[in-house]
């Protein structure tokens, strides 16, 4: 057995990892022939970049391929060339269509569905609604000048109870000065034996006068306040009988404003005008989808014709291929992006190698116990 094992080390190459290789991936050099968690830890790097290779390698294809579906629609002639052309324009502009309808579906979200449900009756529901809301309005101008009336009126009615009290005490000051003007009278009568017919004659006529104009007077504030009681009656029973109906009407339109979620007629109105609107837009965004399915088949079509490859990417980025200036622009950008894809590449594979050199390395060097070190590494390098 020790004869073989040593014409086997002969004839096995030995793969030495330098210190500066396993310095870049971050090895613990010290410890790099015992340290399992270590080599696990170059295992799963080797894994990942073989998955991050196999992704650099499909994306390669794939532009590979763009690459060359330029380069075969630069080859059309002048008639498919054109029809490809016309396709890819009324594409463009019908799927930027059906953008500007969806997001303005997007903008005015979901909010407005639930009027679907009153899609009957809701012309004649707006129509009633606006109507009740102007009656409010009407309803709230005779309160407003119904209040106005009724305060002239209190007003008024303060004013003649004063006038009331002051004809009171004009009769009473009339009576005294009458009984006092009497009294001097006779007592110029009594003491001089004085001539008082004429004086008393003068007196009884202004008594008189101001006594008559005192009671006619009276006679008007009295009526005056009859009426004014009168007319407040009126008033107050006139502002119960709006204020019930203005009661009523903010009750109903408390339960309409409920009902459809808003808070005016000219609300809900805006908000019908918006989901018959969002409803055309739907409607518009299915005829486009039709449309543009039609003219995706167009587009394969003529690109079939001339065994083009990548047909999803061409329609997914159709503004690359719309004319010659964009499908230059196009193929510049896409060698671009293959020379970078293929310095990836190439990283991939130098780093693989190095993996691959330093668990080489490991493997035959390996001193843990059972060899450890050795099973994990040929799990992955098999």
């Amino acid at each position: 057995m020790g004869l073989i094992a040593n014409l086997k080390n002969i004839f096995t190459k030995k793969v030495i990892a330098d210190i500066d290789e396993k310095n870049y991936l971050g090895v613990d050099i010290n410890n790099i022939y015992n340290d399992v968690e270590n080599t696990s830890k170059l295992c799963s790097k080797l894994k990942n970049t073989y998955k991050d290779k196999e992704q650099v390698i499909a994306e390669y294809d794939r532009v590979n391929k763009i690459h060359t579906s330029i380069q075969q629609i630069e080859k059309m002639n002048k008639k498919q060339l054109a029809e490809f052309e016309n396709c890819a324009n009324n594409y463009i502009t019908i799927k930027n269509d059906k953008v500007e309808y969806v997001d303005r579906i997007k903008g005015a979200g979901q909010q407005f569905d639930y009027l679907q449900d009153y899609e009957e009756n809701i012309d004649d529901v707006i129509k009633n609604l606006k109507s009740v809301e102007q009656r409010q309005r009407d309803v709230k101008n005779d309160i407003t000048y119904i209040e106005g009336e009724k305060g002239d009126l209190l007003y008024g009615k303060e004013r003649l109870i004063k006038a009331q009290k002051f004809v009171k005490i004009l009769m009473i000051g009339l009576l005294t000065i009458f009984a006092f003007s009497a009294l001097i009278l006779s007592v110029v009568y009594t003491n001089n034996d004085v001539d008082i017919f004429i004086p008393s004659i003068i007196m009884i006529v202004v008594i008189g006068f101001f006594s008559l104009w005192i009671y006619i007077f009276r006679r008007y504030v009295i009526h005056e306040i009859k009426k004014n009681n009168i007319l407040m009656q009126r008033a107050v029973e006139l502002l119960n009988k709006v204020k019930l109906k203005y009661v009523n009407n903010e009750q109903f339109l408390a339960y309409e404003y409920n009902k459809y979620k808003v808070k005016s007629g000219d609300m809900l109105e805006d908000r019908w005008k918006q989901f018959q609107q969002n409803k055309k837009d739907k409607s518009n965004i299915h005829k486009i989808s039709g449309n543009i399915i039609i003219l995706e088949d167009d587009i394969e079509r003529v690109l079939k014709k001339h065994d083009i490859q990548s047909i999803n990417y061409i329609l997914d980025n159709i503004n690359i291929y719309l004319n010659k200036d964009n499908r230059y622009t196009g193929m510049e950008n896409i060698k671009q992006d293959k020379k970078t894809l293929k310095n990836t590449l190439e990283q991939y594979n130098n780093e693989i190698q190095l993996i691959t050199k330093i668990l080489i390395d490991v493997r035959n060097n390996d001193t843990t116990n059972e060899k450890a070190i050795t099973k994990m590494i040929n799990e992955v390098l098999i």
